[in-house]
């Protein structure tokens, strides 16, 4: 991961690390994408990729406004599941 980038410690024991992307490659009705990487407890890469979204839909001002949207993207759950997390 680049600078800029927002790390964090989820209760389920992972870590997910993220930044806005510098790519023009989005999927079809997004502008913008952000870059993900998901640690386990070792901190060994168990995935990462990229989430595409439409700026004028989300209105991410700072990164931190994404947590919960990247949280449920990573981890692929619905909003009522996001583990509590702490910002590194």
């Amino acid at each position: 991961m680049r600078n800029n980038t927002v790390r964090l410690i989820l209760s389920t024991g992972e870590f997910l690390e993220y930044g806005f992307a510098e790519s023009d490659f989005y999927t079809e009705g997004c502008d913008s994408a952000i870059d993900y990487t998901l640690y386990d407890g070792n901190y060994e890469e168990k995935d990462g990729g990229q989430m595409d979204y439409n700026s004028k839909k989300t209105h991410y001002k700072n990164l931190l406004d994404a947590i919960p949207d990247i949280i449920m993207f990573a981890l692929s759950i619905g909003r009522e599941n996001i583990p509590q997390y702490y910002i590194i």
